[in-house]
């Protein structure tokens, strides 16, 4: 991998050349810097030292691989530092799946993100959202992009009936892989939120990734093989005052997911249920946050990018990729006591985050 280098990158986006890999082969052994230490980084049998990066977060930075196109060759955990061995990420390989993929939410944000990496793996897309131009405009990008064929379904998943028409919209389509992204937030106090746009949260949360799955995986088992994501999140792992009827519907998400990844883990469908702490989409201002508070989660929340390659990369591996705090948050809430798990989260979204 002629002319990789190795990025030192924290949270407030700053990144820092520590050197670069010129042998072919690229990285044989990266060791991540953790919590602003010094270490050593062996790159393509040569010595690099990084050193700290001025002005970063001590619990914020990691080191990653970029060859010469721009791609990330080594994954790490999201969120936070971890210190371990990096090494070059093997991604599955979709066209290996021998189908279409079919994509909830697809017209922005995360569900975008999904669509463009999966369209530039060759694999041809359905995609579902309800923003028709947005959708539209979409599919006719990547197929001029990629040349895959892409369907626009408009289609939104509070409708009545949405499971119908989705899987009339796909007739003839071999769907090997469903992400389960769309999903919406109600925040603030639950006894004041409007009870309609609580059941949609329910409806797009919950029931729509089952009645999706039940409807496309049987065609999966009947040809062997196949692919289920479902998009969880942090509260999937913790109770948040102010985000009830959300945190409930992740965690739906969540054990759905896992289930069903012990249920067909020897079928040949893949099952992974991906739990980011933060994406840098425009999911808080749509949650009724004030624009303030936005801000400053989106600058300490992940790319968009980050999350579907770090999904990718651990599919058909383990039930459930998760942010480290997220990791973390589960932790507290299994073997702490409930209440003070409880309070601590009541403290931290109270400090974080301000619901309209």
């Amino acid at each position: 991998m002629d002319g990789s280098r190795i990025w030192r990158r924290n949270l407030r986006g700053h990144d820092m050349a520590i050197g670069d890999g010129k042998q072919p082969g690229g990285v044989s052994q990266a060791a991540l810097l953790g919590r602003g230490r010094r270490r050593d980084c062996r790159l393509g049998g040569q010595r690099g030292e990084g050193g700290r990066l001025r002005g970063a977060s001590p619990f914020a930075c990691r080191v990653v691989l970029v060859d010469s196109a721009g791609h990330w060759r080594c994954g790490t955990r999201w969120g936070t530092a971890r210190r371990s061995v990096g090494r070059e990420t093997v991604m599955k390989d979709l066209k290996a799946y021998g189908g279409w993929a079919l994509v909830t939410g697809a017209a922005m944000g995360l569900g975008r993100a999904f669509a463009e990496y999966i369209a530039s793996r060759g694999v041809d897309c359905v995609l579902v959202d309800c923003e028709e131009q947005a959708v539209v405009g979409l599919a006719e990008e990547l197929t001029a992009a990629h040349g895959v064929e892409c369907r626009a379904v408009v289609q939104d998943l509070t409708d009545d009936g949405f499971q119908d028409a989705i899987v009339g919209a796909t007739a003839g389509v071999p769907v090997r892989i469903l992400v389960n992204n769309a999903g919406i937030a109600c925040g603030g106090d639950f006894a004041t939120r409007d009870p309609g746009q609580l059941g949609r949260v329910v409806q797009v949360n919950c029931l729509a990734p089952v009645l999706l799955t039940r409807a496309f995986l049987p065609g999966m088992l009947e040809a062997g093989r196949g692919a289920v994501i479902f998009v969880g999140s942090l509260m999937s792992f913790v109770s948040a005052p102010q985000e009830a009827v959300y945190c409930g519907s992740k965690a739906f998400t969540l054990h759905l997911g896992e289930a069903l990844w012990g249920e067909l883990r020897r079928s040949g469908v893949d099952v992974l249920t991906v739990c980011p702490a933060g994406v840098r989409t425009g999911f808080y201002a749509k949650d009724g946050i004030e624009p303030e508070d936005v801000k400053w989660l989106l600058r300490y929340s992940a790319r968009p990018g980050e999350v579907v390659e770090r999904t990718f990369h651990e599919l058909g591996k383990k039930p459930t990729t998760a942010a480290c705090v997220a990791w973390w948050a589960g932790f507290l809430t299994r073997f702490g006591p409930r209440r003070a798990a409880v309070r601590v989260v009541e403290f931290l979204v109270g400090r974080l985050a301000h619901h309209r």
